[in-house]
């Protein structure tokens, strides 16, 4: 797929920037044109707002979570049901 093409992608690891989780989807979006929301693990409220404000904003082609949570999740949803942007969620190591 050509970076070029449009399609974009936000990514974003429940247990934490730089951690394990999001090294892991960042390697598995490697080919894809991807960008990473930080999440700071300590922040789950305020990343609710904030990858919702994303959404909104930037109407990406696809979300992907690494990993489970509410807050997380509740933005997915919720941002799915706004602007019609699909989701997957990934829980759990190969």
């Amino acid at each position: 797929m050509d970076r070029d093409s449009g399609y974009k992608i936000l990514g974003f690891a429940t247990q934490g920037a730089s951690g394990d989780d999001e090294n892991r989807l960042k390697a598995l979006l490697s080919e894809v044109p991807a960008t990473f929301y930080p999440f700071e693990k300590r922040k789950k409220y305020q990343n609710f707002w904030r990858l919702l404000q994303n959404i909104l904003k930037e109407k990406p082609s696809l979300v992907v979570m690494e990993g489970t949570g509410i807050f997380g999740g509740l933005a997915l949803i919720i941002g799915n049901l706004i602007t019609g942007v699909p989701y997957v969620v990934a829980a759990g190591t190969p």
